[in-house]
């Protein structure tokens, strides 16, 4: 299992303004590798491209048509300490000499 890191926000567009809860359940989820999978949630930490198919139900029971959107998450990028810690010992002996000519 791994860390959720983001939320995928959708917006609906309600056209009956007297209905008082639509809920949005995501329908299944296809992996890059085409398995698809009913009942895990992706935790979105692993690079790679997951469709997810979201319906929409009102509280009158009515049901929209699936929609099937693509989220590709993007390889983190790789650490590095850079080159300052390099530096810093390069220049290490020179602060070692100024304190003996002290």
């Amino acid at each position: 299992a791994g860390t959720q890191v983001g939320n995928v926000a959708v917006t609906i567009n309600e056209a009956e303004a007297t209905l008082d809860k639509v809920t949005v359940t995501p329908a299944l989820f296809t992996y890059a590798d085409g398995k698809v999978n009913l009942a895990r949630v992706p935790t979105w930490d692993e690079a790679g491209t997951v469709a997810v198919t979201v319906v929409a139900t009102d509280s009158a029971g009515l049901t929209s048509n699936t929609a099937t959107f693509n989220v590709t998450v993007a390889p983190a990028p790789k650490k590095s300490s850079g080159s300052f810690g390099w530096l810093s010992l390069m220049l290490l002996p020179l602060a070692f000499l100024r304190r003996r000519r002290n």
